[in-house]
């Protein structure tokens, strides 16, 4: 916390979550990957303005698994871009505050 700060935003531990979307044993799959990340915001007396939300965000992407580094790459992609829109959408709920 910054001393002085008017407000104060709590990030928990982001938590991505991946699942399959198809059913097929071998070649090309559909997966998704969700990420959820909580967070608080206070204000400098210590009140809650936000209590605890959750940002949830999530991916489709496709994979294969005899393209084992294809398959990592399209994971880290998408780990990337999940980020990148919990940033965005955060942004714009901390907007809208007072």
């Amino acid at each position: 916390m910054h001393a002085g700060a008017a407000l104060t935003l709590n990030l928990g531990e982001p938590e991505f979550r991946q699942r399959r979307l198809s059913v097929l044993d071998s070649g090309p799959r559909d997966e998704e990957m969700r990420l959820v990340a909580p967070f608080s915001v206070q204000r400098a007396d210590g009140a809650y303005l936000l209590d605890q939300q959750r940002l949830e965000v999530s991916r489709g992407y496709s994979v294969d698994d005899g393209d084992l580094l294809g398959r990592e790459e399209r994971r880290d992609e998408a780990r990337e871009v999940l980020l990148d829109e919990a940033v965005r959408q955060l942004m714009e709920r901390l907007r809208g505050l007072p």
